[in-house]
């Protein structure tokens, strides 16, 4: 960042990184968004976007006062993480997939 606008940039490189990575956690979420919008559950999918806003303005008053650029791009990441986890596990149930837990708890068949 800094060879494209100089070292003046530098101190943002941190916060640009968290940026980034919360914008990937939503690019990621994004092919389940429309699996429950096309599956008839836009309901559950606009209370979990009500649900990721709440969290996203309580993290940004109280992480961006005192970390600054850092905060907010803690408080991307944070959201686009919750998104993502909120989206796959409605997307699964959706589509009857087992969801994470279950994958990982399930026990093998001995027999």
């Amino acid at each position: 960042m800094t060879e494209l606008y100089g070292q003046s940039f530098e101190n943002g490189a941190p916060a640009l990184v968290l940026v980034a990575l919360g914008q990937f956690a939503i690019s990621l979420g994004m092919p389940f968004g429309n699996v429950l919008s096309m599956g008839g559950r836009e309901r559950a999918f606009g209370m979990l976007n009500i649900l990721v806003l709440a969290i996203s303005i309580t993290l940004a008053v109280s992480l961006i006062p005192s970390m600054g650029a850092a905060g907010g791009g803690t408080v991307m990441l944070a959201s686009g993480l919750v998104l993502l986890l909120g989206q796959m596990l409605l997307g699964f149930k959706l589509l009857g997939l087992p969801n994470l837990l279950n994958l990982i708890t399930r026990r093998s068949d001995p027999s």
